[in-house]
Parts: C-alpha cells; structure tokens; sequence
C-alpha cells in the first residue's frame, strides 16, 4: 500500500461511520472494513502543510470523536492487516 497523500483512521472511522448512519434502512447493520499494513500514521503539527489537499478545512475528528461516533451509529469496524513479514518469510522457503 503507498500513497503520497495522509491517512488519517480517526477521520476516516468519523465519515464513514456518518455515511452509512445515513442509509435508507434504520436497522441495516453498519461494518467498515479496514485495511492496514498497520503502521501508525498519527498526525502532528507538520502534516497539515505537507498534506494538505487529502485533509478537509475544518479540524480532524479525534479518536473519541470517531468511537462516539461508532457507538451512536451501531457502527462494527473490522480489520485486515497486511503482513509482509509471513509473505517474506514464506517466499524464501
């Protein structure tokens, strides 16, 4: 996975835990998906200006802000995890 833009889950878990509280059906069940190589991408003071074209105008939603809203929305967030290490490892066999 490589992007030259920022990634940001505490944003990303926000939107799109919101979207989908939008659906036409109430009691639809909300799951988001997430892939990872899980490596932290935290932003700080210097991200902004690097990223700036990936980050909406207004300030990023926090982690609390993002489990508040994944509590309000019965919104499930499950997660793949990309590990090169097993592929390395297995390819070296």
């Amino acid at each position: 996975m490589e992007s030259d833009q920022a990634a940001f889950f505490n944003e990303g878990i926000f939107q799109a835990s919101s979207y989908l509280a939008k659906g036409k059906n109430p009691a639809s069940r909300r799951v988001i998906i997430w892939l990872t190589d899980n490596v932290p991408n935290i932003p700080s003071d210097a991200i902004p200006q690097r990223y700036r074209r990936s980050m909406p105008e207004e300030k990023l939603h926090t982690q609390q802000d993002a489990m508040k809203e994944l509590y309000r929305t019965g919104t499930v967030v499950c997660s793949l995890v990309k590990r090169v290490n097993c592929l390395i490892k297995a390819s070296q066999r």
